[in-house]
């Protein structure tokens, strides 16, 4: 599970659209699913308000051919999110301060939709793109770092899946905390022969391609009049119920 996690976060393939148009869609539907936190809008709203990033983020997912990848990774978070249920549930029982359960659940749909976002990224995004993307808005070296952070991820995760996997099969699930101590002296070296490498040999550039055609504008200046139309029409239903 933890690998199908690693390959939600891997580049699949060229769209052929620009570099600011993966990079803008995603983040555009990130800032449209934070703004809801601050609008306290009711639950059949909510559902309204969301309902265009889940569409746009479907297709996203679609035109990059990595929906099965996605939904992969997903599981991993589902867990986190049925444990955080399951809890209030049993803490509403025993008659304990609980979050309202319907808005617990949408809050936990929120956070599904916020993953897919974030994957949809690195899945329509080459690392190179990541690290162009990052300098340009002023970071700089640190940009540099944060791609290069980002590259391995997906890396230790598949490390961290085998380990895992290998101490289960020798000592079985009772046993999994053994591999936690190879877990972490792994990622103390591999980070250690990472910045080595860096410091020693450099980071190569890239040629990257940011024109803007004609469809990119379309889709960008399309999606974001969208999400602004919805987010009007969600606090006028919100306003009448």
């Amino acid at each position: 599970m933890l690998k199908n996690l690693a390959y939600a976060f891997i580049y699949t393939s060229s769209t052929g659209l620009s570099v600011i148009t993966r990079i803008a869609i995603p983040t555009i539907l990130l800032l449209y699913l934070l703004i809801s936190s601050f609008l306290k809008l009711k639950p059949l709203s909510n559902l309204f308000y969301m309902l265009p990033a889940l569409v746009a983020i479907l297709i996203i997912l679609h035109t990059s051919g990595s929906f099965r990848k996605i939904l992969g990774g997903l599981q991993f978070v589902v867990i986190f999110i049925a444990i955080g249920l399951a809890i209030n549930l049993l803490a509403k029982f025993f008659n304990f301060w609980v979050v309202d359960i319907t808005s617990a659940t949408i809050a936990s749909l929120k956070g599904a939709l916020m993953f897919m976002t974030i994957a949809s990224i690195f899945q329509w995004t080459r690392i190179e793109e990541i690290r162009w993307f990052l300098e340009k808005i002023g970071l700089g070296e640190l940009g540099t770092s944060i791609a290069i952070a980002f590259s391995q991820i997906p890396y230790i995760m598949i490390v961290y899946s085998e380990a895992l996997s290998t101490v289960k099969l020798k000592y079985g699930s009772r046993y999994l905390y053994k591999a936690l101590l190879p877990m972490i002296l792994h990622s103390v070296n591999y980070a250690k022969e990472i910045t080595e490498a860096t410091y020693i040999y450099g980071i190569p550039k890239y040629p990257i391609d940011a024109s803007i055609k004609i469809v990119d504008a379309i889709i960008v200046v399309a999606s974001s009049m969208m999400l602004l139309l919805c987010l009007y029409l969600s606090i006028t239903i919100n306003a009448f119920l």
